[in-house]
């Protein structure tokens, strides 16, 4: 099941809403697939990579053509941008969102999809007076809060 865990950042230790199994290409849990799906559709339609009626309803724990194509599609817009920033992290464009374990990073400048969907969806959230992701995800999708039992400011 999906959920919040500690992870390690470069000695910080940070909240993040993590999936228990990978998400795509082909397989993951209903609530690990809500939970991108819900990612997905703040940090796609706040960056504007992505009209709204291209997201999959984050109702619904099923993985589908949509959000495989929008999983990809986060991970090279986010490369994009990394690019135009010279940051040197990259994110694998595999369709695949795998649990972090551990650390925000598997290897040096690679970053776990899920660590990067969730600073970019508490960045896109925090444009409109919220402290991150989790707090958006408790008022909007109060679906996917109740599976990871937050509540305001929680992760």
């Amino acid at each position: 099941m999906a959920q919040v865990d500690t992870l390690d950042q470069n000695g910080e230790k940070l909240r993040m809403m993590n999936v228990t199994e990978a998400v795509g290409p082909e397989w993951g849990r209903p609530d690990d697939v809500i939970l991108v799906k819900v990612l997905l559709e703040i940090v796609l339609v706040n960056m504007r990579w992505c009209p709204p009626g291209d997201l999959s309803s984050t109702q619904s724990g099923t993985l589908d053509g949509k959000t495989k194509k929008n999983i990809r599609l986060f991970q090279s817009k986010f490369n994009e941008v990394a690019k135009q920033l010279n940051n040197p992290e990259r994110l694998t464009v595999d369709g695949r969102v795998s649990r972090a374990r551990g650390t925000a990073a598997w290897d040096k400048n690679c970053p776990w999809t899920i660590s990067k969907l969730n600073a970019t969806a508490s960045y896109c959230v925090q444009q409109h007076g919220f402290k991150n992701a989790a707090d958006a995800v408790v008022k909007f999708y109060p679906h996917l809060a109740t599976i990871l039992n937050l509540n305001a400011s929680a992760a």
